[in-house]
């Protein structure tokens, strides 16, 4: 659902950007894309509804998970610091905003795999987190299962 809601933004603000643009009206739309910050994102059960009763249970898989993305918000980029590139991007009139360059190169990548008609493929390394393999072995183990060996 997460990345259901990131690409909808991003197709929401390029329609909006477009949209300015035919308009002529001299208003400028940006679509920040900040990676890691360090912000209260997990602590996003304390607006759990009351009347939906107790959160659902975590499962083991996420609990590993979100124990390695709550490092990497903790040592993410400071709130103020993503302001500034964002005021930097309105002030040039600049639509994308990426905090984090490297995760543009994973974009891009799997743009040129979408070109060539070729599978989705998690990458292997992704910034802020510890090697895909790595992730599937602990979550594997936790589940009492043999991780797979890498030949």
């Amino acid at each position: 659902m997460y990345d259901a809601i990131k690409h909808g933004v991003v197709a929401l603000t390029e329609s909006l950007y477009h949209a300015m643009q035919m308009a002529n009206v001299g208003v400028g739309i940006s679509c920040l894309c900040p990676g890691w910050v360090r912000t209260g994102m997990l602590e996003s059960q304390r607006n759990w509804p009351a009347e939906l009763g107790d959160l659902p249970e975590s499962t083991a898989g996420a609990e590993i998970s979100r124990r390695h993305v709550k490092r990497a918000i903790d040592e993410g980029m400071q709130p103020a610091a993503v302001a500034d590139l964002v005021v930097d991007a309105i002030r040039n009139d600049r639509h994308w905003i990426f905090p984090h360059p490297e995760r543009v190169e994973i974009a891009m990548e799997r743009f040129h795999r979408i070109g060539d008609a070729a599978d989705p493929e998690q990458p292997e390394h992704f910034p802020g987190m510890p090697p895909r393999s790595q992730m599937v072995a602990e979550i594997m183990q936790a589940m009492g299962m043999e991780p797979p060996t890498i030949d």
